[in-house]
């Protein structure tokens, strides 16, 4: 099948058809695996199937297999789509020569006689609906490559761009020395992404206050920052200033998050930003 795919002398459409038809199978095998991948996570994440509610090395094992699994997935369904792009594209091409080909053998015979111009007429209106398919179909594979193109951006984990870190420290910097308590989750996904945003409160000099935490229920998804009342600021406004500083901070890096006033009383002394689960409905913006 392969050869089929690489040799460019073949022209025959039915079995550039079939190589299509194949590739098509492979991209459905693929998303079963992507699936697969996506289920085991969440088992290994919410359930204890795999035994691993009380053994967090046995949780990260789990969880980076069908990691494993999940990028297997994703890699087969890309390499499907190129595949599928590919074989199309040489579809396309026979198709345009034919209509090409008809063009010609029409304007040939033009002075030929009566029939040959009802021949022409014929292939012209052929040579419209092969050109009408092949457009339809292009508009198909490009609508199917950008879903492909989503799903692979909403499964990846989430992650500082070089341009969000570097906007993030520099905005941070004007505010050094000051402090703010972090919670880092037990889950794999959100202790990455919570760990790059620590490392840019260090780099821009501030106190972190780290706090580990296994797993929040009700589940917290997100990034939440949590910050005083202006009017029930313990130490008179100082710590709403910074968690005005870190909201703005986020803002201007471009990265998602959510802002929390605490109107209860003074029962926060210092900003608190809470890294949480990545939402599985919520595309990432980096």
């Amino acid at each position: 099948m392969a050869y089929f795919l690489v040799n460019p002398r073949i022209t025959d459409i039915s079995r550039l058809q079939s190589a299509l038809t194949w590739w098509e199978y492979a991209d459905y095998a693929a998303t079963l695996v992507v699936f697969i991948g996506v289920l085991g996570e969440l088992l290994a994440e919410f359930t204890n199937v795999f035994k691993t509610k009380d053994n967090k090395v046995r949780e990260k094992r789990v969880t980076l297999i069908f990691t494993v699994v999940l990028l297997v997935g994703l890699a087969g369904e890309l390499t499907a789509l190129a595949q599928t792009s590919n074989v199309t594209s040489k579809i396309t091409e026979i198709l345009r020569n034919d209509i090409a080909a008809a063009y010609k053998s029409a304007a040939d015979a033009i002075g030929a006689s009566g029939q040959a111009n009802e021949r022409a007429s014929l292939a012209d209106e052929r040579a419209k609906q092969l050109e009408g398919e092949n457009r339809k179909l292009g508009i198909e594979l490009e609508q199917e490559k950008q879903k492909r193109l989503e799903l692979a951006r909403t499964l990846a984990p989430r992650f500082l761009t070089s341009r969000q870190r570097a906007a993030l420290v520099a905005s941070l910097r004007l505010h050094a020395g000051a402090g703010i308590s972090i919670i880092r989750l037990g889950d794999a996904e959100a202790g990455q992404y919570a760990d790059q945003i620590i490392g840019a409160f260090v780099d821009a000099k501030w106190h972190v206050h780290l706090s580990y935490i296994g797993t929040l229920s009700p589940p917290v998804y997100g990034v939440l920052c949590k910050e005083p009342s202006q009017e029930s600021d313990p130490v008179g406004g100082a710590v709403h200033s910074l968690g005005e500083a870190v909201h703005s901070s986020f803002f201007k890096a471009g990265i998602p998050h959510a802002l929390e006033i605490d109107h209860a009383g003074p029962s926060l002394n210092e900003v608190q930003l809470l890294i949480g689960l990545k939402p599985l409905n919520v595309k990432p913006l980096n």
